[in-house]
This record gives C-alpha cells, sequence and structure tokens, in this order.
C-alpha cells in the first residue's frame, strides 16, 4: 500500500512463529549475538520478556522525517536493553 509506514524509535518485539520464539538478545556487554528465545510451553513462551525488545532505527538522515517505508528505507534494529 502506497503510503504505510511504520514509525521510527518505537520499542518492537520480533516473534517467529515457525520456531515459536521471539528474537531475544543479553543485555551484557560481552555477550554479542542474538538469539531465539524459545519455549516449549507455549504459555511462557509468548510472556514479553526485557531481552526481546528491539528499536527499529532510520540509518539515513534523508528519509528520517518521513517514517520507515517497506523494502525502501534502510533501517538498523538495535537492542533496547544493550543498545547493542
Amino acid at each position: 500500500l502506497p503510503g504505510l509506514a511504520l514509525n521510527y524509535a518505537l520499542p518492537l518485539c520480533f516473534y517467529m512463529p515457525h520456531y515459536s520464539g521471539f528474537l531475544a538478545a543479553s543485555c551484557a556487554q560481552h555477550k554479542k549475538l542474538a538469539y531465539i528465545r524459545r519455549s516449549n510451553d507455549e504459555r511462557i513462551a509468548l510472556q514479553h520478556n526485557s531481552k526481546d525488545v528491539w528499536i527499529l532505527e532510520v540509518v539515513s538522515v534523508a528519509f528520517r522525517d518521513f517514517g520507515v517505508e517497506f523494502n525502501h528505507t534502510p533501517v538498523m534494529l538495535r537492542h533496547f536493553g544493550s543498545g547493542k
């Protein structure tokens, strides 16, 4: 849809249904890699966790005033808890 865009700098959680888990990362600075946080118990797996929160940031200054448009705006994911 033309004009449909996400706002940036809002907290997001990314659920991956094919893995039944959330994209997560540690808040410890020495742990660098993101991982999929999974659980065999569906009730626990769907509970939010502070390690699952990410911020969508626009990479290019040219796009900062227009929001994030799918397949058009260069973005970066930053982990909320660690800033990585």
